[in-house]
């Protein structure tokens, strides 16, 4: 069954690379995800940009990053045994 873990950053430049050497390094703040990463390795894990937004267009990154990835996580229930959060209130 395919997992789904749910990201917001304000550059999305990277962040693919980034989050590939963290778990590389065995130090991703999400330790079911690390430890997936090293059991069923890097090959098995994909990345995917699921919305995109111009910086000019939004007044408060911080709220409008954690706005969306709450959105994402419900709306790809990626909870419980179908991803690597504790599901949101909604």
């Amino acid at each position: 069954m395919e997992k789904k873990f749910i990201d917001a950053v304000p550059n999305v430049k990277n962040r693919w690379l980034t989050s590939k050497m963290i778990l590389n390094d065995g130090r991703h703040m999400n330790k079911e995800l690390q430890e997936d990463w090293h059991k069923y390795g890097e090959e098995v894990f994909s990345y995917e940009v699921l919305w995109q937004k111009d910086k000019s267009e939004i007044n408060d990154m911080k709220f409008e990053l954690q706005k969306k990835r709450k959105e994402w996580i419900l709306k790809e229930e990626a909870y419980d045994d179908k991803g690597y959060h504790h599901k949101p209130e909604e």
